[in-house]
């Protein structure tokens, strides 16, 4: 599998940052929702050379990735999830990739995430493209009787 997301440099160490909170508090429990051998056979539905081709769209524009990063970051701080997962499945128009990367994906957590909250507190971090649509992590929540909120700036 070829890892497809790129982000500047500054992600990572906000991701890090984030990890490092959750994982060194010894009163929380970490809960994930695949395993890294899961996921990678999630990018194993994609041919390589497509991969290959979404990857190198962003290496040879990086003014591009910089621009969509910035725009992630400016439709979540505006809580526009509707917004957010336009630009997440934008590179995968045409194809049904999208389902492989965000729906199938989306539809296996939340019972997870629904039985593990329905009896104890839980963050929950993931992709800002599993957030909106209509299979989208939100949706299949608010469905099952959570109200779901963003607690961003406001």
């Amino acid at each position: 599998a070829l890892l497809m997301s790129i982000a500047p440099p500054q992600f990572e160490i906000v991701e890090k940052v984030l990890l490092d909170l959750v994982s060194t508090d010894t009163t929380k429990q970490v809960f994930y929702l695949e395993t890294v051998a899961q996921q990678m056979c999630t990018f194993d539905s994609i041919p390589v050379r497509e991969q290959l081709a979404f990857t190198l769209e962003y290496v040879r524009e990086p003014a591009k990735m910089k621009a969509d990063y910035d725009s992630l970051i400016a439709l979540y701080l505006q809580a526009d999830v509707a917004q957010l997962y336009q630009l997440s499945i934008e590179p995968f128009e045409g194809s049904r990739y999208d389902y492989y990367l965000l729906e199938k994906r989306n539809r296996n957590w939340a019972p997870r995430l629904i039985e593990r909250m329905a009896t104890q507190k839980t963050f929950v971090a993931v992709g800002a493209g599993h957030l909106g649509g209509t299979v989208g992590l939100i949706t299949l929540l608010e469905q099952a009787g959570f109200t779901v909120t963003f607690i961003g700036d406001s």
